[in-house]
C-alpha cells in the first residue's frame, strides 16, 4: 500500500528531474556558447594588447630619437646665435676704434702732406739757389749750409714717406675690417631664418609633447583592456566552476534516476526534494555572481 502511494510521488520527482535536466543542459549549452565567445574576446584582447605594446615601444623610440635630434639642433642654433652676436659686438667695437684711429691718422697725414708739399716747394727754391751758388765759387760756405739743410729736409721727407706707407697699411687693414664687418652683417641677416628654424623646432617639440600625451592615453586604454581581460578570465573561471557544478548535478540526477527506478531506492521524497532545493539554491547563487561579474 505504501509503495502504491509513493509511486506517483516517485514519478513526479523523476519527471521533475527530467525537466530540470533538460533545463540544465540547455543552460549548459548557452554557457558553453558564452564561454567560446569569451575565449574569442580574450584572444582578440591579447592580440590587441600585443599590438598596442609594440606600437607604444615604437612610438617611444621614435619620440626619444626625435627629441634628441631636436635638442641637438636647438643647442647648435643657440650656440650659433651667441657666437654671431659676440662676433658682431667685437667687430662693431673694433671698427669704431679703428675708425677713430684712422680719422686721426688721416688728419695727421693731411697735415704731413701739406708740410711735405711746402718742403718740396722750399727744396725747389733752395735747389734753384744752389744752382746759382754753384755758378759763384765765392759762396762755398753758403752752399755747404744749404746742402746740409737740403739733406735734413730729405731726411724729414723720407720719414714722412715711411709714415705715409704705414698709414696706407693701416688703411688697408681697416678696409679688411670693414669687409669682415660687411660679412658679419650679411650673416646677421640670416638671424631671422635661424629664429624661424628655432620656432619650427619649438613647434615640433610641442607636437612630440602631444604625442607623448597620446602615448599615455594609449597606455591607459591598455591598462583598461588588461583589467577587462582579468575580468573575462575571472568570468571564465566562474563559468568553469558552474560547468563542474552542472556536471555534478547531472551525475546526482543520474543517481536519483537509478534510485527512482528501484522499488526501495529512495528513503523519503521529502529528503530528495530538500536536496534538490539546496542544489537549486547553489545554482541561483552562482548565476547571481556570474551576472554581477558580467555587469562589471
Amino acid at each position: 500500500m505504501q509503495k502504491e502511494e509513493e509511486e506517483p510521488a516517485r514519478k513526479t520527482i523523476v519527471l521533475g528531474y527530467t525537466l530540470e535536466l533538460d533545463t540544465l543542459q540547455e543552460h549548459l549549452q548557452k554557457e558553453r556558447d558564452v564561454n567560446a565567445e569569451l575565449k574569442q574576446q580574450v584572444i582578440k584582447a591579447l592580440e590587441k594588447e600585443a599590438e598596442d605594446r609594440a606600437e607604444i615601444a615604437q612610438l617611444r623610440q621614435q619620440m626619444k630619437n626625435r627629441i634628441s635630434e631636436l635638442e641637438e639642433r636647438w643647442q647648435r642654433s643657440q650656440a650659433l646665435c651667441l657666437d654671431l652676436q659676440q662676433q658682431l659686438d667685437q667687430t662693431k667695437e673694433s671698427a669704431q676704434e679703428t675708425t677713430f684711429a684712422l680719422e686721426e691718422e688721416v688728419q695727421r697725414l693731411s697735415a704731413s702732406q701739406v708740410m711735405i708739399r711746402t718742403s718740396l716747394e722750399e727744396a725747389k727754391d733752395q735747389a734753384e739757389i744752389l744752382k746759382r751758388l754753384v755758378a759763384c765759387p765765392k759762396h762755398i760756405r753758403e752752399k755747404e749750409l744749404l746742402i746740409s739743410h737740403l739733406q735734413s729736409e730729405n731726411s724729414e721727407l723720407r720719414k714722412s714717406e715711411s709714415k705715409a706707407r704705414e698709414l696706407q697699411r693701416r688703411l688697408d687693414e681697416l678696409k679688411q675690417v670693414e669687409e669682415l664687418s660687411r660679412i658679419m652683417r650679411d650673416e646677421l641677416k640670416q638671424l631671422p631664418l635661424v629664429e624661424k628654424e628655432r620656432a619650427k623646432l619649438q613647434e615640433e617639440v610641442e607636437q612630440h609633447r602631444l604625442a607623448r600625451m597620446n602615448v599615455h592615453l594609449i597606455q591607459e586604454r591598455l591598462l583598461a583592456a588588461q583589467h577587462k581581460t582579468a575580468k573575462v578570465k575571472e568570468l571564465q573561471t566562474l563559468n568553469t566552476q558552474l560547468q563542474v557544478n552542472v556536471e555534478q548535478l547531472q551525475e546526482q540526477l543520474e543517481k536519483w534516476k537509478e534510485l527512482a527506478a528501484e522499488p526501495h531506492g529512495l528513503v523519503s521524497p521529502t529528503a530528495v526534494l530538500q536536496c534538490l532545493a539546496d542544489l537549486r539554491h547553489s545554482e541561483l547563487a552562482l548565476t547571481e555572481r556570474q551576472s554581477k561579474l558580467l555587469a562589471e
